[in-house]
């Protein structure tokens, strides 16, 4: 009799312990951004997000203003999971929350919850938040799960957060080498350069 109740317990244990495994929970992240130009900062936040095992889909989303010559996407080494896409929408803040209000793109992941991606400097990571509450009191606008996933760390050069405005100053400037710091990866200094050149 004893055997058989200590086997009904390890039994029990083992079957509890199993069931939260199965429902582990996944994300889709939804990155806005002009990118003009695209930085080390840009670069590393999406990385991150990239590499988050809950993460199964990135979206970097863009508007359809051009990105003077330079995109994110021409700087490659993300996964298939990150995506590139151009919204119609006045700002790429606003193409994100037109998507989670077309049940067409949500229904593409009915298991996960969504999330804006944001650095955590400044005001960045306010967003995120801004995004929840917003259909958090419109619950009608969309059938999706909106939550707040943790910003990405951001990326400091010389102690002050990369940015594009830092990037497009160093360039008018001719501080090369603060450019070359705020770029993802030096590499890409020369082909870089002359885009913005032509740009400019």
């Amino acid at each position: 009799n004893e055997g058989n109740v200590s086997y009904g317990k390890l039994l029990e244990s083992f079957v509890f312990e199993e069931s939260p495994l199965e429902k582990k929970k996944q994300y889709v992240i939804m990155v806005p951004g002009g990118f003009k130009p695209p930085t080390g900062g840009h670069y590393s936040m999406i990385k991150q997000y990239d590499e988050k095992s809950d993460v199964i889909k990135v979206f970097v989303v863009t508007g359809p203003k051009a990105r003077e010559g330079v995109t994110l996407e021409q700087y490659g080494g993300f996964s298939d999971k990150v995506e590139f896409i151009t919204g119609d929408e006045p700002t790429p803040i606003h193409t994100c929350y037109e998507l989670i209000k077309n049940p067409k793109f949500t229904s593409q992941f009915p298991d996960a919850s969504f999330s804006i991606g944001a650095g955590d400097k400044d005001n960045d990571s306010k967003r995120i938040k801004q995004f929840v509450d917003y259909f958090d009191q419109r619950p009608e606008l969309t059938n999706a799960s909106v939550v707040a996933y943790p910003a990405a760390k951001t990326l400091e050069v010389g102690g002050i957060p990369a940015s594009a405005s830092r990037m497009r100053k160093a360039f008018k400037e001719n501080d090369w080498e603060t450019f070359k710091k705020l770029l993802p990866n030096e590499a890409l200094y020369d082909n870089v350069v002359k885009i913005l050149s032509k740009g400019g």
